[in-house]
């Protein structure tokens, strides 16, 4: 697995730092160099440009063995598939609606993929996929939908919500109803749920 160097993080998380603080616009290359107490040609070593920090600034898939070895520690097959995929929740409410809608619409125009970082960590894709299809075997995910296909239905079901949260300017418990999206779609069993009320109740009036 590929962990990222501390410098490169350093200026990562500096950077994102100071962009909600001021927004990405108003912060230059420079004011990141300054705030790291670095020059440029160490910040060009590991970013190309300022807007590439939009493309690798979740780090999402950088889990360490004891992280991975506490997600499958969990007690149910839901709540661990919920402790891998929570880390994007939690990225996407620290950075704040303004600076995820920056990061979503560099994703929307360069194609870039990376707020779902499976498809270049094919290992991370295969846990998931083997956690769901324990859920299945055990009886805890009753769904008739094939294991892979669940796995990529929910991918994407995390990012799209993701980005209708940020539309809706956080309008809605982002993580309450991703999960009961989640345990909705894999047909988790009452006992291991742990979100029982919809959060649909009265969309659509009386």
């Amino acid at each position: 697995m590929l962990y990222e160097k501390p410098t490169k993080r350093y200026l990562r998380e500096t950077a994102l730092r100071l962009f909600r603080e001021r927004s990405f616009d108003e912060v230059t290359v420079n004011d990141i160099c300054e705030a790291c107490d670095v020059n440029k040609h160490t910040f060009y070593y590991y970013f190309k440009s300022k807007d590439e920090l939009l493309h690798c600034n979740e780090n999402l898939d950088a889990l360490s063995p004891e992280e991975i070895t506490d997600i499958l520690g969990a007690e149910s097959c839901m709540e661990q598939y919920w402790r891998f995929n929570r880390r994007l929740m939690e990225f996407v409410q620290k950075q704040g609606i303004n600076l995820m809608k920056k990061i979503f619409m560099q994703r929307i125009s360069s194609g870039n993929d990376r707020l779902m970082p499976m498809r270049d960590r094919p290992e991370f894709a295969r846990l998931q996929v083997g956690i769901i299809e324990r859920g299945k075997a055990s009886g805890e995910f009753q769904s008739a939908i094939d294991a892979p296909t669940l796995f990529f239905i929910a991918q994407n079901l995390l990012r799209s919500v993701s980005m209708t949260w940020c539309m809706r300017k956080g309008a809605f418990d982002l993580e309450y109803t991703l999960r009961y999206m989640l345990e909705s779609l894999f047909e988790v069993k009452q006992e291991h749920r742990k979100c029982q009320e919809s959060p649909f109740e009265g969309y659509f009036g009386a």
